[in-house]
Formats: structure tokens, sequence, C-alpha cells
């Protein structure tokens, strides 16, 4: 349920700014968008009409580090049986890391097997 909430604005928004922007050209991280008010002034409206945050929020909050990470990873993986074309840049690993350092050892092992499969 919580994904489901997070699912839409994720891959639309996340993926778009943290993998499919150039890296000189990107200005912080989704999740730097999400928790600079930026995207959560609507939330901020809703404050003055339901002033406790639903259960999930927390879960949601965390989901930002890893979520739209996941989703990417997995249409890397699908871009050549569907034809279409994924520009994945795992290069930029490190500012990944330095943005996202929660779980990104668990997501550098998933780049790094994937990387492994690219090879020629």
């Amino acid at each position: 349920m919580v994904l489901a909430k997070l699912a839409p604005f994720s891959i639309l928004t996340g993926v778009s700014m943290d993998y499919l922007t150039a890296a000189d050209q990107r200005s912080g991280s989704f999740k730097e968008f999400w928790k600079s008010g930026s995207s959560t002034s609507s939330f901020r409206t809703l404050d003055s009409f339901w002033p406790e945050k639903p259960w999930y929020w927390d879960i949601f909050l965390d989901e930002l580090e890893i979520f739209h990470h996941m989703i990417y990873a997995s249409a890397y993986t699908s871009a050549p049986r569907s034809g279409s074309i994924c520009n994945a840049q795992p290069n930029d690993r490190s500012w990944l890391r330095q943005k996202y350092p929660k779980y990104w050892d668990d997501m550098d092992a998933v780049w790094e097997r994937i990387g492994g499969r690219w090879e020629p």
C-alpha cells in the first residue's frame, strides 16, 4: 500500500532526476528535492486539515532512499528484452552513494552485478 502511494511519483520524478539527467545538469537528488520542501508544500497545506501524519509516513520517507533505484535497476536489466533504451550511468554511482548512503551498499552490489553481465 505504501509503495502504491510512492510509485508514480518516485518512478517519474526520482528516476528522471537521479538517472536520466546528465550529472553536470543535476541540481540535486530526488531525496533532496523531496525534503527541500519544494514538493512538500502541498502537504504543509494539508497539515491544517489533517495535523496527524498517516501511519505510513515514516515508511514513505524511508522509501525515498531506495524505491526508485530498485525500479530503475529493473528497467535497466530488462531493456534488451523490451527493446527500450535505458540511459543508466553506472559511473555516477559515487554521486548516488553520497546522496543515498543508507541503502547504497545494497544498490551498488546490484549495479556491480548488472555491469558484470553487460561486459563482453
